[in-house]
């Protein structure tokens, strides 16, 4: 892993550890952007559409827990719990990547978790202006601090 003067890391993992369905670690946990960059021609798009399919399994599994009659009462306000933290989460994530296309990344994926947000855009390289605007919109969105903020690039 890379860390520039600019504290920012890069490389590394592109892992998600929000305790999501009751403690199961998120699906990409462990990718690194460099493996996703030389998996398909488009990893960058197959991530995000990974991340989308994801999102929703998690999403109807916790909404299907919480309307579940039959599940004791504990279990359902967990569900709709963990439902709220993930719609807050998408929505963070698409909110950064909005902010980011309209700065000029055109291909960025954002996943958010409660102890880390894992920033990937299609890029050669940062400059450290650049890196520097990308970690204080994240840390200004999410509440994250920028020890907890990785941003990676994917090559062109």
């Amino acid at each position: 892993m890379d860390s520039g003067n600019d504290g920012v890391q890069r490389g590394g993992a592109c892992s998600g550890r929000a305790l999501l369905l009751f403690g199961q670690a998120e699906p990409w946990e462990g990718r690194t952007a460099e493996a996703a960059a030389t998996a398909r021609p488009d990893a960058l798009l197959a991530f995000s559409e990974e991340r989308a399919r994801v999102r929703q399994m998690e999403s109807s599994v916790l909404s299907t827990m919480a309307a579940d009659e039959e599940a004791d009462a504990g279990t359902r306000a967990r569900a709709r719990s963990e439902l709220l933290t993930l719609t807050s989460r998408m929505e963070t994530e698409t909110t950064v990547e909005g902010v980011l296309r309209m700065r000029g990344f055109e291909d960025a994926v954002v996943t958010v978790s409660a102890n880390s947000v894992n920033v990937v855009v299609r890029a050669d390289a940062l400059s450290q202006a650049e890196s520097a605007a990308i970690l204080e919109l994240v840390m200004r969105e999410t509440g994250q601090s920028g020890a907890n903020v990785k941003i990676m690039t994917v090559p062109r």
